[in-house]
């Protein structure tokens, strides 16, 4: 049985490597930006589906996703995730600008991304589940739940190489930390305060996918470091190449404004209210908005 485990872990880490190396081999020299501010919802996943298709249409070399966030929906995050891990480009998660945040849902984003850089004044953490009700919002305090989500953190950490410990606090403690906190308890890469800056700082560095525990992870590293390891991504030159802005279409925008809470209930009250007036005043016509 262990022979024919390891057989089968090293023909998905062959598959894996195969794809990948096929997909740096062919890469143009073109970096795919998209952004996401405000709060993780439906309209944020299919927004990161697209982008993702979109740079694999481009041959991209690196997705960078900036992103400003108070957090937002567990499914939609959860989602992103899959997306992020599925994806045949690597995904850099950048918490821009200055001061922005990377909260809840954001802080799950951030651990979970290939790349995780955070600009000046950022901060991540306070990933404790919340449910929203009419009354407001609250803490979720239900064992089960936290657990589920606390090992969906520590999980992303894991394969790739981040905190485990700190990535765990940002949902039971509710912790909060700082870009020079972040760097230096190794829950981002590196710090960088600008794109042209970070794609610098990118370019003397290398993503390797390798073996540990059974399980493959992810790691960025120095080029002089990788003598162990199979190169599996180089970013030499990126620092020189062509950046496309990737923005949300119509599509999304409409998605967005149907699927906001405050939108959806100001909805469902004026129905009642065409409702009623149509139960009024039969033959009107104001009934016929519902149809």
């Amino acid at each position: 049985m262990k022979a024919k485990a390891l057989t089968t872990s090293l023909i998905i880490a062959c598959i894996v490597l195969f794809a990948y190396f096929s997909a740096a081999e062919h890469a143009e020299n073109t970096v795919v930006v998209g952004s996401i501010t405000g709060e993780i919802g439906i309209a944020s996943e299919k927004y990161v589906e697209n982008l993702i298709l979109f740079a694999e249409r481009c041959n991209a070399r690196l997705i960078i996703l900036k992103i400003d966030t108070p957090g937002g929906e567990l499914s939609a995050i959860k989602k992103i995730i899959t997306l992020f891990e599925s994806s045949k480009i690597p995904v850099c998660v950048f918490v821009y600008p200055q001061g922005a945040t990377a909260w809840s849902g954001g802080a799950f984003l951030l651990v979970a991304s290939h790349i995780a850089v955070m600009a000046s004044g950022a901060s991540v953490g306070s990933a404790q589940p919340v449910k929203v009700t009419p009354a407001g919002i609250s803490f979720t305090n239900q064992s089960k739940i936290t657990n589920a989500v606390t090992a969906l953190i520590k999980h992303s950490a894991r394969l790739h190489g981040r905190n485990e410990t700190i990535a765990e606090m940002f949902v039971t403690k509710n912790l909060n930390i700082g870009t020079v906190e972040a760097k230096k308890y190794g829950v981002v890469d590196f710090i960088a305060d600008s794109l042209p800056e970070l794609l610098t700082k990118l370019k003397d560095k290398v993503l390797i996918l390798y073996e540990e525990e059974g399980e493959l992870r992810w790691k960025l590293t120095e080029k002089e470091n990788v003598s162990d390891y199979k190169l599996l991504w180089s970013f030499e030159n990126i620092s020189k190449s062509e950046i496309r802005e990737f923005s949300e279409g119509p599509q999304i925008k409409i998605l967005r404004i149907i699927a906001n809470p405050l939108i959806a209930i100001l909805m469902l009250i004026f129905g009642i209210y065409v409702f009623l007036i149509g139960l009024k005043t039969p033959g009107i016509g104001a009934e016929i908005l519902l149809m």
